[in-house]
């Protein structure tokens, strides 16, 4: 297999099994290199400053496979340069991000990146939409780098952001916007039959189209992918979270803990309902499935636009409030960063705006997500900075039960 430059592939479409690029690495001792592990921590979701967030170490930071660095410099064809590898305060697992220049052009590299998100980079190029610019540019990227199977980008690097509190309360209209661009972009490729992750079918073309249609298990599936404070998991089982929580919420001495005990009993008495309707809504679109103000950047200093979404990993087929409702939770404990927006009727707004449709239920589409993600709180918390979050998702779930 060959790694393309330039936004090409060479040799055209291709078929990689990222567990077998996991598998090969370990058996060489590189299994950091391909851990492809792109997450971000809540504060980074809340949309810290660049400065206070990246705190990116330059030299002497050197992280275990840097030494394939010549190997991507001489598969840019000497257009990248030296590059000076960082890492963000919330950045885990060992995905490895430099900064470097493209013939003289300021750009990010990333190595490994998940077959999905690199496909998503290439699908939302400009020249393939008329919906202006929705992601950084891409210069170069491929699939192999010397004898190992790994998909790597460099792609333009945004000066501006994590969208923040520099950006006062235009960030939320900015970010609905930049969304909104990204569903209306989306619609023109297939739906990925059978997924819970929209990249299920590993074949990727030059403009990173893919094949299919959504089908009952990818609908049965709900495509909850992702992680952290309130994030989600692959196929989840609603039910066991459910378990879990009240099973954490005996065992640990939390505040509110009678308040909880109660609130989750009545969550048992309606999650069937809950996921009876929330299984029977319509999957007709392609969602972001990570979608915070720590993934939008903008080419302009604050406080103005357009915003730029980046890390695609978790985008899949499903219902747009998942992405609005997600949004909207990452600040269920911080409303007054929200400056009175309600994140879903933003989004909703914007839908419109761009052409596309937003269905009569969604409020209850929405109500029931909230519900779910309130009553999953306990399950998921990591320490006691979560606490405050754990206070906001109590009163949700009251509201809810």
């Amino acid at each position: 297999m060959g790694g393309g430059v330039g936004g090409d592939w060479e040799g055209g479409a291709l078929m990689v099994d990222q567990g077998d690029i996991k598998k090969r690495a370990m058996d060489t001792g590189a299994a950091q290199v391909v851990s492809i592990s792109a997450t971000a921590r809540a504060t980074a979701r809340a949309g810290m400053s660049a400065v206070s967030a990246v705190r990116a170490t330059r030299s002497p930071y050197q992280p275990f496979g840097a030494s394939l660095a010549p190997v991507l410099q001489q598969a840019s064809g000497g257009a990248l340069s030296a590059i000076s590898w960082f890492r963000t305060d919330w950045q885990r697992g060992g995905a490895l991000t430099g900064y470097a220049t493209w013939h003289g052009k300021p750009v990010v590299v990333k190595l490994p990146v998940p077959l999905c998100e690199l496909r998503w980079l290439l699908r939302l190029q400009d020249e393939h939409h008329d919906h202006g610019s929705i992601v950084p540019r891409v210069y170069g990227h491929g699939l192999q780098l010397g004898d190992y199977d790994i998909a790597w980008v460099v792609m333009e690097r945004i000066t501006h952001g994590p969208v923040g509190a520099a950006w006062s309360d235009r960030a939320f209209e900015l970010l609905a916007d930049a969304t909104s661009r990204f569903y209306a972009a989306a619609s023109s490729h297939e739906l990925v039959s059978g997924a819970s992750n929209a990249c299920g079918d590993s074949e990727v073309t030059r403009d990173g189209s893919t094949g299919g249609q959504v089908g009952q298990a990818g609908r049965d599936a709900g495509g909850e992918v992702g992680g952290h404070v309130g994030g989600e998991v692959g196929g989840h089982d609603w039910h066991h979270v459910l378990k879990t929580a009240r099973q954490y919420v005996r065992e640990q001495h939390w505040p509110h803990a009678h308040r909880w005990k109660k609130a989750l009993k009545e969550a048992q008495k309606k999650i069937d309902s809950w996921l009876h309707d929330w299984h029977l809504r319509p999957i007709t679109s392609w969602i972001h499935g990570d979608l915070h103000l720590g993934n939008a950047l903008s080419r302009s200093a604050a406080p103005n636009g357009p915003v730029l979404l980046i890390d695609f990993a978790h985008t899949r087929p499903g219902h747009w409030v998942q992405d609005a409702v997600y949004l909207e939770h990452v600040f269920w404990s911080q409303r007054e960063r929200l400056a009175g927006h309600s994140i879903c009727r933003l989004m909703a707004k914007h839908r419109q705006a761009h052409g596309m449709d937003v269905d009569d239920d969604w409020p209850k589409l929405a109500a029931i997500k909230r519900a779910l993600l309130a009553m999953g709180a306990p399950a998921r918390i990591t320490g006691d900075g979560d606490l405050n979050h754990m206070d906001a998702s109590l009163l949700v779930l009251e509201q809810a039960v």
